[in-house]
């Protein structure tokens, strides 16, 4: 017989998906402005519920090279409302090495998409960048139990020497049982 902690632990995690929702930029102070200009949408992919196509339209102002480390730090929206904040704080580090390092299939997308390229590698120089129809499975294969609810990344650029963030955006989405 259950317990009234393992009956409620069954409905606050398990395996996920995450249903993405928007992006901000982070309010003016928390970051200089990296973008001149940001276009971004996604749509659920008809046959697998799992599978997102995303599209991007990116005009940046600096140069992403391995002078970058990035840090996420995930708030939890609260049942009485308001934002928990620092629910999770992940600092991988390096952007450049990290990401393709963690997340292959989707890195090597990216760079597919983007640049024709699946074995594209950093730096990325100022300039104009489109992403057409990237298709992915948003999963997180390290963590393969998590806790379901909604929450707000803020995603932080970070020069290594500076310790200043030059881009911040806050993703907003959904973690919801696996089925």
């Amino acid at each position: 017989m259950c317990t009234a902690l393992e009956v409620l632990s069954v409905y606050v995690q398990g395996p996920f998906r995450i249903i993405p929702g928007h992006v901000d930029f982070c309010p003016p102070g928390m970051a200089e402005s990296p973008f001149k200009d940001f276009n971004w949408r996604s749509y659920r992919d008809r046959n697998n519920v799992d599978s997102w196509v995303f599209w991007a339209n990116i005009t940046t102002l600096f140069t992403i090279d391995d002078s970058y480390d990035f840090d996420l730090n995930w708030a939890s929206w609260s049942s009485r409302g308001g934002w928990k904040e620092n629910a999770f704080i992940m600092r991988p580090g390096c952007f450049c090495k990290i990401f393709p390092l963690h997340n292959p299939e989707v890195w090597k997308r990216l760079m597919t998409v983007t640049f024709n390229d699946p074995n594209r590698k950093c730096p990325f120089p100022p300039g104009f960048y489109e992403i057409k129809n990237a298709s992915t499975e948003l999963s997180l294969k390290q963590i393969p139990i998590f806790f379901y609810g909604t929450w707000r990344v803020t995603l932080r650029l970070i020069k290594e020497q500076a310790q200043r963030a030059t881009l911040c955006a806050l993703l907003y989405g959904k973690t919801v049982p696996k089925y």
